[in-house]
């Protein structure tokens, strides 16, 4: 009779495999956009927008399509990227406008010293920025930053409540990053990076790189996916298979996908394409105060 006890319960314990395991549901998926950026002009691709009033049609256009923050870079009349904070000005007006509670994060990549980098962060409409965690190559462009700057950087946008994606492109970053702004207090949890590949200097893609540098993460980690050049889908699709977020753009990708030589019309295309993504596995897709509140960042302003 025991024997039969014993049986019953290990019956009504295990489950069948169809059912086992269950796993929690996903993150909802944080999608941004970047609309323009510093290297691919028109002479690559004639969509490619430049003027404040084309920049915001597109983050307008890529908003309705599911994009709840935007990523933002100013051009001149030519296509050469400027940090003139009347610029960035202009087209956070025109993006307010009509994406009201959108989440507006600038670039820091294009000034020629360090104030006029950090110039446009005096408007407080801004909440968001990318961070690079090391000096890098992109073509004829050389970015170079030290660990001096990288820590000012920090502790400017940590007084000014502008939190940052700690954008990663080698597996030694995350390090750095612990070194220069985590143990120091310069950035909070939780952490929010920005694993990168494409680029020249740039860990190569793959699936185990990503699963690589995804694991040099400290807990309480947030990550945003991005993928420029030909790996632009691969890298959108891996980050959000994984559970990550996604930055998806014309600033990042040139062709739709990166066998083919199809170039992207649109940010549009590029966001509903993640949207489609996300779709398919029946992960929901997070509204810009949902996104805000998983993000760390204040209410809207």
């Amino acid at each position: 009779m025991a024997v039969n006890r014993y049986h019953k319960e290990l019956r009504e314990c295990l489950k069948p495999w169809w059912e086992y395991p269950k796993p929690e549901p996903p993150l909802k998926l944080i999608v941004f956009v970047a609309p323009t950026g510093i290297s691919i002009r028109r002479e690559q691709n004639p969509a490619q927008p430049y003027a404040p009033e084309e920049i915001a049609e597109e983050t307008y256009r890529a908003y309705k399509a599911g994009a709840v923050g935007v990523h933002i870079h100013a051009r001149r009349d030519d296509g050469a990227a400027t940090s003139d904070p009347g610029l960035f000005g202009k087209i956070i007006d025109l993006i307010r406008e009509r994406c009201p509670d959108i989440i507006i994060e600038c670039s820091c990549l294009t000034g020629e010293t360090l104030e006029a980098t950090l110039k446009p962060f005096e408007d407080k409409r801004v909440e968001m920025t990318a961070l690079e965690l090391g000096s890098f190559n992109s073509r004829e462009h050389v970015y170079i930053i030290s660990n001096t700057e990288i820590m000012a950087r920090g502790e400017y946008f940590k007084e000014q409540g502008i939190r940052p994606w700690l954008v990663v492109m080698q597996s030694g970053w995350p390090k750095q990053a612990k070194d220069l702004l985590i143990e120091p207090g310069l950035v909070d949890k939780p952490y929010l990076w920005e694993p990168c590949f494409g680029m020249q200097d740039c860990t190569p893609f793959s699936v185990a790189n990503y699963v690589h540098l995804r694991q040099a993460l400290p807990p309480d980690s947030l990550a945003m996916a991005l993928g420029c050049g030909r790996c632009a889908l691969d890298v959108t699709v891996t980050g959000i298979v994984l559970g990550d977020h996604v930055r998806v753009g014309m600033e990042d990708a040139l062709y739709r996908v990166g066998h083919k030589d199809v170039k992207v019309k649109s940010n549009e295309e590029l966001v509903k394409r993640a949207v489609e993504v996300a779709n398919i596995l029946e992960r929901e897709i997070a509204t810009p105060d949902e996104a805000r509140r998983m993000l760390g960042i204040k209410p809207r302003r």
